[in-house]
C-alpha cells in the first residue's frame, strides 16, 4: 500500500516533467518563430534593394518596427510608415 508521502512525491515528479516538456515546446516554438521572422525581414530588405547576405539577428523595437543585423555586418531598420508602406533604412 502506498503512503500519501509517496503519492505526493510521484505527483511532484510528474508535474516537474510536464513543466519541463512544456518549457521545451515553448522554446522550440519561439525558435521556429524567430527563424520565420528572420526570413521575412531578409525578404523585405532584399526587395527594397539592399544587400544583406542573411539576417542573423533581429530586435523588435515596437509593433511593426525591427532592427535586423545581417551577415555582412550591416544593420537595417524595417518599419511601417503611417501611410502603411514598409520602409527599410540602413541603421
Amino acid at each position: 500500500m502506498k503512503t500519501w508521502n509517496s503519492v505526493y512525491t510521484n505527483l511532484a515528479t510528474i508535474t516537474a516533467l510536464l513543466a519541463a516538456c512544456a518549457g521545451t515546446q515553448a522554446a522550440d516554438r519561439r525558435k521556429v518563430h524567430d527563424e520565420l521572422v528572420k526570413k521575412d525581414l531578409f525578404a523585405v530588405i532584399t526587395l527594397q534593394g539592399h544587400n544583406c547576405g542573411k539576417v542573423i539577428s533581429f530586435e523588435r523595437q515596437k509593433q511593426h518596427d525591427y532592427v535586423a543585423t545581417c551577415t555582412n555586418g550591416k544593420s537595417f531598420r524595417i518599419y511601417v510608415v503611417p501611410e502603411g508602406r514598409v520602409a527599410v533604412d540602413q541603421h
